[in-house]
C-alpha cells in the first residue's frame, strides 16, 4: 500500500544497511523486521500524541503500554481485511507517507540504531565475560524493549533534557558490560513475580512493556545512570505502585 517507504526509512536511519531488504523470517534473522519497523513508528507517535497531554512529573506518574504491531500473518489469521496494522496505517493515512521525512522520527530511528549496533558491538566484544549470544546482541530488538525505547522517544518530545539522555547510549562499565545489560535483565525478577517469569524485557506482554517503558524514564531523569539491577528495581516498583494506586483501595470484610 506504500511501497517501499519503510524499507527507506529503516535505511536512512541505519537499521538497513543501503539496498538491503527486510528478512523474510524474522526471528532467524538479526534484522529489524517490518513488524518490529511499524512498531517503531507506532509507538513513536503514539508517545508524541501522550506528551501533548502530560508534562512535568506527571510523566513519571503514569503507566504506559507501549504498542504491538500486528503482523501480516497475524491480521490474516484474526480475519482482518487488511494485512497492514491498523494503527500504523492511520498514521500514514493521516500524515501522508512523507511522516517518515519526519525529523524528529528520523532522529529517534538513528539513536535507537546506534544502540542496537553498541549492544551488538559489546557482546560479540567479549568484555566483562558475557556470553555472546543472540539474544543478548539483539536484546534491543526484543518487542518489549524496542516498543518501550521509541514510546519514551515520542513521549520526551516536549522534554529536550531528557530525551538528550534518552538518546546517550547507556554507560557500561567491567560489571555492566553492555548498554542494554542483558545478562542481568535475563536475571532479574521481582519478589512478586512468578517463577516461571523469565526475566525483564524478555516478553512482549502488556506487564513488559509497561515495566521496559518506565525504565528508559527512570534513566532518562540522569545522564550517569546505567542500566542496572537497582534501575530495574526502581522502574518495576514504580508499576506496580502506580497499578495498586489505579486500582484504588479494598476492603476486606
Amino acid at each position: 500500500m506504500f511501497g517501499d517507504t519503510l524499507r527507506g526509512w529503516c535505511q536512512k536511519v541505519g537499521l538497513l544497511t543501503s539496498g538491503e531488504d527486510f528478512p523474510d523470517v524474522g526471528p532467524k534473522s538479526e534484522k529489524i523486521t517490518v513488524k518490529l519497523a511499524r512498531t517503531f513508528i507506532v509507538n513513536f507517535y503514539l508517545g508524541k500524541k501522550m506528551a501533548d497531554k502530560i508534562s512535568g512529573d506527571k510523566i513519571d506518574k503514569t503507566i504506559y503500554e507501549p504498542y504491538l504491531a500486528d503482523s501480516g500473518t497475524a491480521a490474516y489469521l484474526a480475519g482482518k481485511t487488511s494485512l497492514i496494522d491498523s494503527e500504523y496505517q492511520t498514521i500514514m493515512e493521516t500524515n501522508g507517507i512523507n511522516n517518515l521525512n519526519d525529523k524528529a522520527l528520523i532522529e529517534a530511528g538513528k539513536s535507537f540504531s546506534n544502540l542496537h549496533k553498541a549492544q551488538q558491538t559489546a557482546v560479540k566484544s567479549g568484555k566483562g565475560k558475557i556470553k555472546n549470544s543472540k539474544s543478548y546482541r539483539n536484546k534491543a530488538l526484543v518487542e518489549s524493549i524496542l516498543s518501550g525505547w521509541s514510546f519514551v522517544a515520542g513521549l520526551l518530545q516536549n522534554e529536550p533534557d531528557r530525551l538528550k539522555v534518552h538518546y546517550l547510549i547507556p554507560k557500561t562499565s567491567a560489571k555492566i558490560p553492555a548498554p542494554l545489560n542483558a545478562a542481568e535483565m535475563s536475571r532479574f525478577k521481582h519478589e512478586d513475580d512468578p517463577v516461571t517469569y523469565r526475566g525483564y524485557g524478555t516478553r512482549s506482554s502488556p506487564n513488559d512493556r509497561q515495566r521496559v517503558a518506565q525504565l528508559f524514564l527512570a534513566r532518562s531523569l540522569d545522564e550517569k545512570s546505567s542500566i542496572d539491577h537497582k534501575l530495574m528495581q526502581k522502574a518495576v516498583s514504580q508499576v506496580r505502585a502506580l497499578n495498586a494506586f489505579k486500582k484504588g483501595y479494598s476492603h476486606d470484610i
